[in-house]
């Protein structure tokens, strides 16, 4: 029975022989264990022996999702500047108003990262993932991985013979998947949690030959994100639960009035506990050497993603923007914001008022 379980469920994991060899040697060796501490023995001589070779899979009964084993990446820089670099279009979104006019959308720009800039800034945080799985023909492979300590995310993953499966261009090289013309949702969320993840799917082109799509999904949670928590990336009903192991460091910033932003290689957040929503008109970050980087601003959208974090009902916490490049938070000397927003206010005789009010901050560390 137990021989029968681990070989279905390593069937759909492309466990090598000579490791379901050891699994199913393992798994008879604790059969005779006393029935109150089998599951835990089993599960962790398991655990112990696949650790850093194969993925982690579930057989009936044990555990409840694919565990993804991470280490390492062997070629960081590689893999960094594979997401953060120009081999992901910049074309504009094509938008029309309701006359069907084009609206003009702000140009984005995409900085070629040489590979040991990129090992330089974020390699000591990015992983390999060993995690994959076929379904409906499809084999799905998560590839890299890398987090913040504000929750912010990447990670690259697969999808091999994509037969069936389609997408579609949003812009930006951001895009929509279909399987038979019906739309694929790809989640990232909380394990234990329906806090689902904001996440933007952003297509490589170089690594595209028609056989083998590559994507690149950028994530962060709507939720307030602790370090530690573990992440469970769904598709078609699978998931597969990943287990951050380093995080890349946040650089603390503060403006004038006391708000805190904390900056990092992948994004940023701004701590603002409002009951108005700010709306970023621009942000612009400032370096020791002189240079700018304008993240967001009226003619420039440099941003994978952006999303405001809820602290309650009637409070939003954080504002998050998701970079598209990597940049180096110990060489950036301060932080420009400009926001907007709205304040309805009753007048005496019952009628209100929309006010608008905009604020200019100065971020320092």
């Amino acid at each position: 029975m137990v021989n029968q379980q681990f070989i279905s469920a390593f069937s759909h994991l492309h466990a090598s022989d000579n490791t379901l060899q050891k699994v199913l040697a393992k798994a008879n060796t604790c059969h005779k264990t006393p029935r109150f501490g089998r599951r835990f023995v089993l599960i962790a001589a398991i655990i112990a022996l696949l650790c850093g070779m194969v993925t982690i899979a579930h057989a009936t009964g044990l555990l409840g999702d694919i565990w993804a084993v991470l280490h390492p990446a062997d070629n960081s820089g590689e893999a960094l500047s594979q997401v953060y670099g120009d081999f992901i279009s910049t074309d504009n979104s094509h938008m029309a108003d309701h006359q069907g006019n084009p609206i003009q959308m702000p140009d984005m720009e995409r900085i070629t990262l040489e590979w040991a800039q990129a090992e330089q800034i974020s390699g000591d945080y990015i992983h390999s993932v060993d995690a994959s799985f076929t379904i409906r023909n499809n084999t799905f492979t998560l590839c890299n991985f890398m987090i913040d300590e504000n929750g912010v995310g990447m990670l690259t993953w697969t999808v091999e013979n994509p037969n069936g499966i389609d997408y579609q261009s949003t812009g930006y090289g951001a895009v929509d998947f279909f399987s038979f013309n019906n739309p694929i949702m790809t989640h990232i969320r909380k394990n234990g949690t329906r806090a689902y993840c904001s996440c933007y799917n952003y297509l490589i082109e170089s690594k595209n030959d028609g056989r083998t799509l590559k994507i690149a999904s950028f994530f962060a949670s709507f939720d307030q994100y602790e370090p530690g928590e573990s992440l469970l990336w769904e598709v078609l009903g699978t998931s597969i639960q990943i287990e951050p192991i380093h995080y890349a460091p946040v650089k603390i910033f503060e403006s004038s009035s006391g708000i805190i932003a904390t900056l990092s290689s992948q994004g940023l957040a701004i701590h603002n506990n409002a009951n108005q929503e700010r709306i970023c008109e621009s942000v612009i970050l400032n370096f020791r050497d002189g240079q700018q980087k304008v993240i967001k601003g009226k003619q420039t959208n440099n941003l994978s993603g952006s999303l405001w974090r809820k602290a309650g009902t009637y409070t939003y916490g954080k504002i998050l923007f998701i970079f598209n490049t990597l940049i180096d938070p110990q060489q950036v000397s301060s932080i420009q914001v400009r926001w907007r927003w709205v304040v309805s206010e009753e007048h005496s005789d019952g009628s209100y008022e929309n006010i608008f009010y905009e604020e200019e901050l100065l971020f320092l560390p």
